[in-house]
């Protein structure tokens, strides 16, 4: 090989090692993205089934406290989602 031929070479070997590594780092951001959205419709599979139980009186209010104390962020969705629309039915 005369030296005229490795520096484009090399170039071209640099070039693909970049644009691999770009590849695998979008691949990997779009992997976490998609966990983070599986793990939000799990959990709000989850709050649904919850409010579902407290709804039907398969828990008694200091169950339901106790569980509101132990996951504020339940707690929250469930008064935005449930409360707020039983205010609006009566109305």
């Amino acid at each position: 090989m005369n030296s005229d031929v490795i520096p484009p070479l090399l170039v071209l070997l640099i070039l693909t090692l970049v644009i691999g590594v770009a590849m695998i780092l979008k691949k990997s951001k779009e992997q976490a993205q998609f966990d983070k959205l599986v793990e939000k419709e799990k959990t709000l599979k989850d709050y649904r089934l919850l409010a579902e139980l407290f709804r039907s009186d398969q828990f008694t209010s200091k169950q339901m406290t106790d569980e509101f104390k132990a996951n504020p962020e339940f707690k929250d969705w469930y008064f935005k989602n449930y409360i707020a629309l039983e205010k609006w039915r009566s109305i």
